[in-house]
């Protein structure tokens, strides 16, 4: 349920232009030309936290509850250092796998081990436990994968994106409207990881 309820800004805006709510632009110009006050990204982010913890708690999910509670701590003390926005393009809460050039999968004999396919070499390795994060940087480019458990995805523009166990996408991507994470239990999410591995062999 909560990863298909999308809780994000525009990703960037246009090129050559500051976005608005960071330091260096607190208003906005509108289409009339004038220029009004908009919401910090700090302040997007306290609404759209509490907004998925309510359907958190509706939907009974109690591994995303958590780290949205911390989150919403984290945001908080931010806001009381006099922030606009997080210190980094991406902080990520809970545990997860952040990796480049490796496609998730699990295996078929045992549904609950994720394993990665490695794009460059064709090697399947797993990689060892996740760490657990709490509002550490991750890198923008890098995929993100869970297993049994959940994690956030916290935006410097203001986006926040829960991502449910057995999931699997591009942090950047995951900003974007209408974006979602793979289900790596779906059968056509096996079928495609089936076709890549007969493909390098």
């Amino acid at each position: 349920m909560l990863d298909q309820i999308l809780l994000c800004a525009p990703a960037s805006t246009a090129s050559g232009h500051v976005r608005a709510g960071t330091r260096s632009d607190p208003e906005a110009v509108h289409h009339d030309g004038n220029r009004r006050p908009v919401d910090a990204p700090l302040e997007m982010l306290s609404r759209r936290l509490m907004d998925v913890r309510w359907i958190a708690r509706l939907a009974s999910d109690d591994t995303l509850e958590p780290l949205i509670t911390m989150a919403l701590k984290h945001v908080e003390a931010l806001k009381d250092q006099g922030l606009r926005t997080i210190p980094w393009p991406v902080a990520m809460f809970g545990r997860a796998h952040v990796t480049t050039r490796k496609l998730a999968y699990l295996h078929p004999n045992s549904l609950g081990s994720v394993k990665f396919l490695d794009l460059d070499t064709g090697k399947r390795d797993r990689l060892e436990p996740a760490e657990m994060r709490y509002g550490a940087p991750v890198d923008p480019s890098a995929d993100i994968t869970t297993d049994k458990s959940g994690a956030l995805l916290l935006y410097d523009h203001g986006a926040c994106r829960c991502i449910q166990p057995y999931r699997s996408g591009s942090i950047r991507a995951l900003a974007e409207p209408g974006a979602r994470p793979l289900d790596l239990r779906a059968s056509q999410y096996a079928a495609m990881i089936r076709a890549v591995k007969t493909a390098l062999g």
